[in-house]
């Protein structure tokens, strides 16, 4: 038979607002070890209660600064360069995300999350024909 799990107000609470339970350990000021240590037994409602408030403050904060960022107008199948230190890398975008791209800098399907500061679109990309880059993942999408 499974045991209810201790504090489940914390976990629910952490999980509704999109926050990872080691980010409530840095919040609480100790490690997320810690942390696990202490949420296997039952906070008094008071504990839990205070917690839940620190986990929706922090969301409001994290969602405000999201909000407020500007994301670059990167478009799946487009070509960038990748500036790593003193050197450029070719690339082709492979999804986007809220803070950057995986984009593939090879003939294999992986794609390397990329920050959208680190990454320049090419603006002559019409000119490249064909490329391996990225695979198989573009074969099937021959227009993009």
């Amino acid at each position: 038979m499974k045991r209810e799990q201790a504090n489940r107000s914390i976990r629910d609470t952490a999980s509704e607002y999109g926050v990872y339970l080691y980010e409530v350990a840095m919040l609480e000021g100790v490690s997320y070890d810690t942390f696990m240590r202490r949420m296997r037994k039952e906070f008094s409602n008071k504990e839990q209660s205070r917690i839940c408030q620190v986990i929706k403050e922090y969301a409001r904060k994290n969602k405000e600064e999201t909000d407020d960022a500007i994301i670059p107008d990167f478009e799946v199948g487009e070509y960038i360069i990748y500036r790593n230190g003193e050197t450029y890398e070719l690339g082709r975008v492979k999804s986007v995300c809220k803070d950057g791209c995986f984009v593939a800098y090879n003939n294999g399907e992986t794609g390397a999350k990329t920050h959208f500061e680190d990454m320049h679109k090419l603006m002559n990309a019409y000119t490249i024909n064909s490329t391996n880059l990225g695979g198989a993942f573009f074969e099937d999408k021959k227009n993009v």
